[in-house]
């Protein structure tokens, strides 16, 4: 087993998603990471569609003791009605098991507001269940995140920012999972994301 190191920080979450890794065969190689507690299982895409290991990843991690939490995301796109792309995701994922969680992974910079219907939706489905992927890519992102954080940081944030000084910024949202970069996985032709969870108390009450 071997730890993952980034920028210096020993992190404890990668993201095995087809997207991601780009690979379509099952890929033993995450399991085995020393200390991985936190995984980014795939989801679906309105273009793309589902991953297809997500079944296969899901089952792997419910099975792995080292893994704590398992999230499926949503990568929101501008191309499709938001209470459309939510739907998608519900049937794709169905029931939440202990240890799970959904995230919304906006990147799109075209997206630039959210529909309340459509987060409504998602909220009584999955309850408190959900985080948020976002960083301030766009004023509308940050405009969101400003919001939230006023509000006691209701939704939990995933944040991006591969910078040295990435923290700073991920701290200042009251991130609960920062992503400070990609590192080399077994398995995988390219480096792929790697998480690091800072608040696990935010992250067991969205899991269980």
């Amino acid at each position: 087993m071997v730890d993952v190191i980034v920028n210096n920080i020993p992190v404890n979450g990668i993201d095995v998603s087809h997207w991601n890794g780009e690979s379509t065969e099952p890929v033993p190689g995450w399991v085995r990471f020393y200390g991985m507690k936190a995984v980014h299982l795939g989801g679906s895409k309105m273009v793309d569609g589902v991953d297809p290991l997500l079944d296969y990843n899901r089952h792997r991690a419910a099975q792995a003791p080292q893994v704590r939490w398992a999230g499926m995301y949503l990568y929101l796109t501008h191309t499709h009605r938001q209470v459309e792309q939510i739907n998608k995701l519900i049937e794709t994922v169905g029931d939440l098991a202990d240890g799970e969680f959904v995230f919304i992974d906006w990147e799109d910079q075209l997206v630039t507001s959210l529909d309340s219907e459509a987060f409504y939706y998602l909220d009584a489905v999955y309850g408190g269940r959900w985080a948020m992927y976002v960083n301030d890519m766009t004023a509308p992102m940050t405009a969101w995140m400003v919001s939230n954080h006023a509000a006691g940081s209701p939704v939990p944030i995933i944040h991006p920012d591969w910078r040295l000084n990435g923290w700073e910024a991920a701290k200042r949202w009251d991130a609960a999972i920062w992503q400070p970069g990609v590192a080399c996985v077994p398995g995988y032709a390219a480096a792929i994301d790697v998480d690091l969870v800072t608040q696990p108390d935010v992250v067991d009450r969205i899991t269980r």
